[in-house]
């Protein structure tokens, strides 16, 4: 009785600083230009979060990946529709979330579950210049940047985190940030050093 007591006022308390948590906002660029599709989030920690009925997307275009790194909560379903004129298929060998799609045309759109919170590395058998990441987390504090190259992760509970930018497995960068309630604090990523 007491555990269930005490669970339930760690997590009054957790969601309470959620609601009045602060905020981290910022740009990511390479080479001087804003990175429209990198994955900013935080790292290393876990929290309540519920799985979302909408489901993420990576396109098949242009024989890519769009985006190429996609950040969800860990129990997403995530969809590969085939936006090309020629056939793909979608498939990962990463232990937890291995799914193999098989040959797809057109206009098709198969789904995978992701319930492993781990990196999910994607990629074709039919087209090996396509590669893209999943990024499996236990917490809802992500965005992908828009066009213009910024992110907002909002209601990040009061404390200092480590914050990773990725456009690829190569291509990212971590720093620390103390974020406090209510507080807006700003973190720009150069992912070209």
């Amino acid at each position: 009785m007491v555990l269930k007591f005490t669970y339930a006022l760690v997590m009054a308390c957790f969601f309470a600083s959620s609601c009045w948590g602060g905020t981290i906002t910022g740009t990511v660029s390479l080479f001087g230009k804003t990175k429209k599709h990198a994955a900013v989030h935080l790292v290393g920690i876990k929290a309540p979060v519920e799985v979302p009925e909408e489901h993420g997307v990576i396109v098949q275009k242009g024989q890519r990946y769009i985006p190429r790194v996609l950040p969800v909560v860990k129990g997403t379903t995530v969809d590969f529709p085939n936006n090309d004129t020629v056939f793909h298929n979608a498939f990962s060998l990463t232990p937890g979330n291995s799914f193999d799609f098989g040959t797809y045309g057109p206009g098709k759109n198969p789904g995978a579950l992701f319930n492993a919170a781990v990196p999910t590395d994607i990629f074709c058998n039919m087209h090996e210049q396509m590669q893209g990441l999943v990024l499996v987390l236990e917490h809802p504090y992500f965005d992908l940047t828009s066009k213009q190259g910024t992110y907002t992760l909002k209601n990040v509970p009061e404390g200092t985190y480590a914050i990773k930018a990725w456009i690829n497995p190569t291509l990212s960068e971590e720093k620390s940030v103390n974020v406090g309630a209510g507080e807006t604090v700003n973190i720009d990523f150069d992912l070209s050093k």
